[in-house]
C-alpha cells in the first residue's frame, strides 16, 4: 500500500506496523510500539471478546506509565 492510500484511506493495522518500523528503525524507544500492541490485543479482548479479557492493576499502571513517557518524548519532539 502507498503512502498516498493510507491518507486517502486510513487504517490502524497500517499505522500500527508503520509505528513499529519506526521505533525499530532507532526513531523511538522500542516499548512505546510493543505498549501500543499489547493495548490492541486487549481491546479485541474486551471489546470483541476474542480471548478472556484480563489485565493486571500492576500492568495498566505500567501501560500508563509508558505511554505518559511517549507522550512526553512527542511532545518534545515537536516543540
Amino acid at each position: 500500500m502507498s503512502k498516498q492510500n493510507y491518507v486517502d484511506k486510513p487504517n490502524h493495522k497500517w499505522t500500527m506496523s508503520e509505528f513499529s518500523k519506526f521505533a525499530k528503525l532507532g526513531n523511538m524507544d522500542p516499548r512505546y510500539s510493543e505498549t501500543l500492541g499489547d493495548l490492541s490485543r486487549l481491546r479485541d479482548e474486551a471489546r470483541y471478546h476474542k480471548r478472556p479479557f484480563s489485565l493486571e492493576e500492576s500492568e495498566a499502571q505500567e501501560y500508563i506509565i509508558t505511554l505518559k513517557e511517549l507522550a512526553e518524548d512527542v511532545r518534545g519532539s515537536i516543540l
